[in-house]
C-alpha cells in the first residue's frame, strides 16, 4: 500500500482484488459485520454486481505501512437510477458501516467527511444512498451530521446473558406462554432436533436449496416479488451459504423431516438470521418461529452474545424481545437527495411489496 499516511480509492475488480489483502487484514483487528467483510462483498460483486454493472468503489486510509479504515462502496444502477451507496447493494445490506482501526489517529468522523468528498467526486451523477447504518455503527454519527435521513428501521435482538430458562421467564407472561405453547404443540408430533451446518458439512447445499424453493414457492402463490428473483440473488446467496467462513445453515427436522431452515451469520458472538424458509403444510405449528426458539436456545448453550433478528420490525420478531437497536437510511441533503426521496416514494406507490423501501420504526 505503501509507506505514505494517506488515502487511496480502488475501483472496479481490479481495484477489488488489490485491496482485498488490507481489507481482511482490518477485518481481523475491528468489530465489523458479516456485511462488511471483503468476502461477502466479494461475492456479491461476482454473482450480483457484474451482472447488473455495479462497479465497486473502495476508498482506504493508511497509515504507518497499514490500512486503518476502509469505506466499502459502489456505483450501481437501481431502475433509470445510479446510485452511490454500500458495496453488495441497498437490498442485501443488511447493515451498512465503513471498517476502521480503532487504534487510527484518524477519527471516524475526519475518515466519513474525507470519504464522502472523495466517492462523490468519483462517482459524479450517481446519487447518494446509504442504506441501515445502525445507531451504534461506525458511521452513523458522522453520517448523520451531513447528510439527510430518508428513513428509519430497526432491527430487534435479544441480549444473551444468563440460562435460556432465565430468559424465557424475563419474557412478558403471554408471549412466554405462547412460545411455550407452540413448543410443546410441535414436540407432540414427533422428535423434533435442530443441526447447525457449517461450509463444507453434509447436505448445506441442499438445505438452502431446499429454502430457496420454498420461499419462491410461497411468493409466488401470494403474488408478491421476493429479492431472491433479482439477477444473481440466489446464486449469491447459495455462494454466501456454502462458502462464507460467517455463514451456518439452521436445520429444524421433526422425526426426520424438514419443516424449517434459515441461513444464518455467526461473527464476534453473534448470531444474525438472513433469509428463513418452512414447509408451509406446517404452518399451522408455527416452524419458522419454533426454529427461531431452538437457535436462541442453542445461542445460549454456545455462549454467544447476541441473537440478532436482522433488519426488519416484523411482529414474531417481538414475541422473543422488545429491545431493538435503531437504523436510519441517508442521502444527500441537496437537490439529489430530495430527487431520490421523490423517486423512492413513486416506487413505493407503484409497489407496496418492495421492502427495501420500507419506512418502519419500532414498538414501543
Amino acid at each position: 500500500m505503501g509507506g505514505d499516511v494517506g488515502y487511496e480509492l480502488f475501483s472496479g475488480i481490479s481495484g477489488l482484488d488489490r485491496v482485498a489483502e488490507a481489507w481482511f487484514a482490518l477485518e481481523q483487528r475491528c468489530h465489523c459485520q458479516t456485511f462488511q467483510t471483503y468476502e461477502f462483498a466479494r461475492l456479491w460483486q461476482d454473482n450480483v454486481g457484474e451482472r447488473i454493472g455495479a462497479r465497486p468503489l473502495i476508498l482506504t486510509y493508511a497509515e504507518n505501512d497499514r490500512v486503518s479504515a476502509v469505506f466499502p462502496a459502489c456505483v450501481t444502477p437501481h431502475g433509470p437510477l445510479r446510485l452511490l451507496t454500500w458495496l453488495s447493494g441497498p437490498d442485501l445490506q443488511d447493515y451498512g458501516d465503513v471498517l476502521r482501526d480503532a487504534d487510527s489517529s484518524l477519527s471516524a468522523d475526519e475518515f466519513v467527511a474525507e470519504a464522502l468528498l472523495r466517492l462523490r467526486r468519483e462517482a459524479r451523477t450517481a446519487l447518494l444512498y446509504l442504506t441501515n447504518v445502525r445507531d451504534d455503527a461506525v458511521a452513523s454519527a458522522p453520517l448523520a451530521k451531513r447528510l439527510r435521513v430518508l428513513k428509519q428501521s430497526a432491527a430487534p435482538f435479544v441480549r444473551i446473558e444468563g440460562e435460556f430458562d432465565e430468559y424465557l421467564r424475563s419474557l412478558p407472561s403471554d408471549k412466554r406462554h405462547h412460545l411455550e405453547r407452540c413448543w410443546r404443540r410441535l414436540s407432540e408430533t414427533g422428535e423434533v432436533r435442530l443441526e447447525v451446518l457449517a461450509p463444507g458439512d453434509a447436505g448445506l447445499g441442499e438445505t438452502f436449496a431446499w429454502i430457496v424453493g420454498h420461499k419462491l414457492e410461497r411468493f409466488a402463490r401470494l403474488g408478491e416479488h421476493d429479492v431472491l428473483l433479482d439477477p444473481g440473488t440466489r446464486e449469491f446467496r447459495m455462494a454466501q451459504a456454502t462458502s462464507h467462513p460467517d455463514s451456518r445453515v439452521a436445520r429444524m427436522t421433526v422425526d426426520g423431516t424438514l419443516v424449517a431452515a434459515e441461513l444464518v451469520c455467526v461473527r464476534n458472538g453473534r448470531l444474525c438470521t438472513l433469509v428463513p424458509g418452512f414447509d408451509d403444510s406446517w404452518a399451522h405449528l408455527s416452524p419458522g418461529k419454533m426454529l427461531h426458539y431452538l437457535l436462541l436456545c442453542d445461542c445460549f448453550e454456545r455462549g454467544f452474545d447476541t441473537f440478532d433478528m436482522g433488519w426488519g420490525t416484523q411482529r414474531h420478531k417481538f414475541v422473543f424481545t422488545q429491545t431493538a437497536v435503531a437504523m436510519t437510511t441517508f442521502v444527500d441533503r441537496g437537490p439529489g437527495g430530495a430527487a431520490l426521496s421523490a423517486a423512492l416514494r413513486a416506487k413505493r406507490a407503484l409497489s407496496p411489496h418492495a421492502s427495501s423501501d420500507v419506512a418502519v420504526t419500532p414498538p414501543r
